[in-house]
This record gives structure tokens, C-alpha cells and sequence, in this order.
């Protein structure tokens, strides 16, 4: 026979609602308590005395799970291992705290994944970084390979474009070939692929108008005289041998992306002049 189980009394108190039977007591969170219907004197079923033991055991995570969802958004991988390093919960006993903010799309690794990866490439990372991020986070491989986030990278090299544009106005004082490579580094950190991002670079810089050549050969001519004078006066300082100035004078320039026969032109209107 079901032992008999009443509720003795019914008390409040700043984090919750403690409900009394004749020998226990189990803390509920506001929520919990409004969801069920308790009463002083009432018998509980069978049923009712599960849900509320149950309710009890998890009062703690739940209320560190609408703490969570309140101040960011979170996968579901995430919060279930938010919640299992807060409380001794199993994973069944996680999983069907999450289901209500699963039903009402609360919890979505769909829209998260989507929004995570719009956010990213708005600010210039790419699918391998964006990616990878995303399995940290606990998102599934059915999501990251599904059309409709792979869609999301479909615009990827007008991203590269509009980029690389940024990237080359703050480069001004290198040559192409040196911001070429720093451009290329900087993209594949951000996760874009090595092959496209190189083509995208190459093909931006193949696509300057002749007024952009122009203007660029002519900071070219401004920079190689600014690099000659600074390394010039390094090497004469560092070196004795007129040799061994001029072999480490063309290592450096050709470091900083400048030609070899551009250089050698430098050295040979530098003599002229001495």
C-alpha cells in the first residue's frame, strides 16, 4: 500500500518556496511551486510526490540554468556541461531540465550556429575558424554541415574583397609583396582558406585601375629611399667591409619586398651621386 503523504504547511523564504510533510521538506524554486499545485493538508499521489522530490534535486541547477540564459546564449552541449560542473545531476536528469527551453526555441544550436557565423564573418573570420569555434561549443555535425549554414559562406570572397581593401589602406608604408604576405597570414589565422584567400589577394591586386598603379609605384619609389637611407646608415655603422655593407644592405631591402634589380639601381644612383 502507497504510504500517505500530506503537506503540513507551506513557507516562503527569499530563494523559494519550502514545502513540509510530516517528516520532510523539499525546497522549490517560485516557478516550480507555481507549476504544481500545492496546498497545506493536501494528499500527494504518487505522481505528485516524484515531481516534487524531482523539482526539489534540481531547484539548484534550474535556477543556475535561468541564470545562465539570462545573462548570455548558450548550445546545449554548453549548458549541459555548465550545469553537471555546478551540480552532481546526471545527464538524463540535465537533458530534461533543458526540454522546455528546447520546445520554445530558447535553447536552438541552429539559430546559435547561424548567428554565431554571421557575427564572425561580419568581423572577418572565416569557415575553418568559425568552424572549429562552433564544435567547441558543442555543435553537432548534422548543423555545421547542413545547406543552410554552408550557405552562409556562399559570399565569402566579397567578405575577402572588402577586406583585403581595409587591410591594404593600413599598409601603405610596405610594399605590395610584403602586404601580399602579411594580408595572406592574417586571413588564415582568422580561419579563411589559404587557396581562396591567396587567389582573392592576387586578384584584388591585379584588378587596380592605372591611376592606382601610379599612385603605388610612386609610394614605392618613396618607400625604397626611406629603407635605404634607414638601413644604409645601419649597415655602414655595423660593418667595416664596403662588401659586406652592400651584400647586407640588399639583404634587408629585399626582406622589406623590394626587387632585386630595384635595388641594385638604388646602390648604382647612390655611388653616382658619392
Amino acid at each position: 500500500m502507497m504510504k500517505k503523504r500530506i503537506i503540513t504547511d507551506i513557507k516562503t523564504q527569499k530563494n523559494g518556496i519550502i514545502i513540509l510533510l510530516e517528516k520532510e521538506e523539499y525546497l522549490l524554486s517560485f516557478d516550480q511551486y507555481s507549476n504544481g499545485f500545492y496546498y497545506p493538508y493536501k494528499t500527494l499521489t504518487e505522481e505528485e510526490y516524484k515531481t516534487l522530490v524531482y523539482d526539489a534535486k534540481t531547484k539548484k541547477a534550474n535556477d543556475y540554468l535561468r541564470y545562465l540564459l539570462s545573462t548570455s546564449r548558450y548550445s546545449e552541449a554548453r549548458l549541459t556541461s555548465k550545469i553537471k560542473e555546478k551540480t552532481n545531476l546526471s545527464n538524463s536528469d540535465i537533458k530534461k531540465l533543458l526540454v522546455p527551453y528546447l520546445e520554445n526555441k530558447q535553447i536552438d544550436d541552429e539559430s546559435y550556429a547561424i548567428d554565431f557565423a554571421t557575427s564572425k564573418l561580419e568581423k572577418g573570420y572565416g569557415f575553418n575558424y568559425i568552424v572549429s569555434k562552433l564544435k567547441q561549443k558543442g555543435i553537432p555535425d548534422k548543423i555545421l554541415k547542413s545547406q543552410v549554414f554552408l550557405d552562409l559562406f556562399q559570399k565569402e570572397s566579397y567578405d575577402l574583397t572588402s577586406l583585403i581593401e581595409k587591410a591594404d589602406r593600413s599598409k601603405k608604408s610596405k610594399t605590395i609583396e610584403i602586404r601580399k604576405v602579411e594580408i595572406l597570414q592574417f586571413f588564415i589565422r582568422r580561419g579563411f582558406s589559404p587557396i581562396e584567400a591567396k587567389k582573392a589577394i592576387d586578384s584584388y591586386y591585379a584588378s587596380l585601375d592605372s591611376h592606382e598603379r601610379e599612385k603605388e609605384e610612386e609610394n614605392r619609389i618613396v618607400l625604397l629611399e626611406k629603407e635605404y637611407q634607414k638601413w644604409y646608415n645601419f649597415v655602414v655603422r655595423k660593418f667595416d667591409d664596403k662588401k659586406k655593407q652592400k651584400d647586407a644592405l640588399i639583404r634587408k631591402l629585399l626582406s622589406k619586398g623590394f626587387r632585386y634589380d630595384e635595388i641594385l639601381e638604388k646602390l648604382e644612383e647612390d655611388s653616382t651621386h658619392d
